[in-house]
């Protein structure tokens, strides 16, 4: 029922957007992605600035980026070496000169070079928050399916949720809040300790005090290369949980209905195949699959993943093996990055 406003939503789009804009990007041992800096300063925003925040890197980044410095593009360096990034973020974010800012990260690509423009346009007079999806880029292969799909229910999951008012989370491959609004909070001090949530946490906390709006324009998309191993994708998925049980009691329990009930259905669908009931759970596959095409479909052709549809049956599965996989993860909880 959550992702119904999400089907009928059309993002606002100004004519006078923003005014100013700083994007900031943090970077760690990052070489090879330097050259997507080019596609922030290539934005056809202005004015804006580029500020880029080396976190301690160990590869040549360091060297390299002094070829991007210039005018409007700021090359900086964190002042402390600890997990996670948000150290690094903070100062991005406390050197920048405007007071709108546009965050993602250095292997992200924008959709195009009206990004920073779309996101912007998508601002109103109440919105001191702006939450985007960051999809992966398309490639072969049954875990390339996965990773988007996964990705794809949480962006309607977080962002639904911002148009009932309950945010929970945005993601910092795109995500943009008035600088006002790092200043008026603790600026990560809460959850220093924790390598993750400078997105989840920081927006979950935030959203209290500050109205969130989104965007779901495609210009405004930002791709990133996925994992191609599952071994790397389960412990990039572990990393992101090691945040959940800081979330608010609601909506902690609003996420536990989605993969609650997902991995619940199976279940009944492994006891009634295990005492011989195969049609009936033959029919409650198929009406669960006949909702999911329904209800997704739509929502799916919105945020270009098209071609998934064609999958579902199979991923709902998958994504069934993939929860009960996790479950460790959620249980014995990673403390390091």
């Amino acid at each position: 029922m959550l992702s119904l406003k999400l089907v009928c939503y059309r993002s606002a789009q100004n004519i006078n957007p923003e005014s100013s804009l700083s994007i900031v990007v943090c970077i760690k041992n990052g070489e090879k992605h330097l050259n997507n800096i080019q596609h922030l300063k290539n934005q056809k925003f202005s004015p804006k600035e580029v500020i880029i925040v080396d976190d301690f890197s160990t590869d040549r980044t360091p060297e390299l980026l002094d070829l991007y410095r210039s005018e409007n593009t700021h090359i900086l360096q964190a002042d402390l070496d600890r997990k996670g990034k948000k150290t690094a973020l903070k100062k991005g974010i406390l050197t920048a000169n405007h007071n709108t800012l546009l965050l993602t990260d250095i292997d992200c690509v924008p959709a195009s070079d009206l990004w920073a423009t779309t996101m912007m346009q998508s601002y109103n007079d109440s919105y001191d928050i702006l939450l985007a999806y960051g999809p992966y880029i398309k490639q072969p292969g049954v875990l390339n399916k996965l990773i988007r799909y996964e990705t794809a229910l949480t962006a309607i999951q977080y962002l639904s949720y911002a148009l009932y008012s309950i945010p929970y989370m945005g993601v910092g491959r795109n995500l943009s809040y008035r600088k006002s609004v790092f200043l008026d909070s603790d600026q990560f001090s809460s959850h220093l300790h924790i390598p993750s949530g400078d997105d989840d946490l920081f927006i979950a906390s935030v959203s209290r005090r500050h109205k969130v709006g989104i965007c779901l324009e495609p210009e405004s998309f930002t791709y990133s290369e996925p994992e191609s191993a599952w071994g790397s994708f389960y412990k990039q998925k572990s990393r992101h949980v090691s945040t959940s049980d800081q979330y608010s009691p609601l909506h902690k329990f609003l996420l536990s209905l989605g993969s609650g009930s997902h991995i619940s259905i199976f279940f009944l669908l492994f006891i009634l195949l295990t005492i011989g009931s195969t049609k009936l759970a033959l029919a409650i596959f198929l009406i669960r699959m006949a909702l999911l095409m329904i209800i997704l479909s739509p929502i799916l052709i919105k945020l270009k993943e098209k071609d998934l549809i064609y999958y579902l049956p199979f991923l709902d599965v998958i994504l069934f093996l993939y929860y009960v996989i996790l479950m460790p993860a959620l249980i014995f909880k990673r403390k390091e990055w």
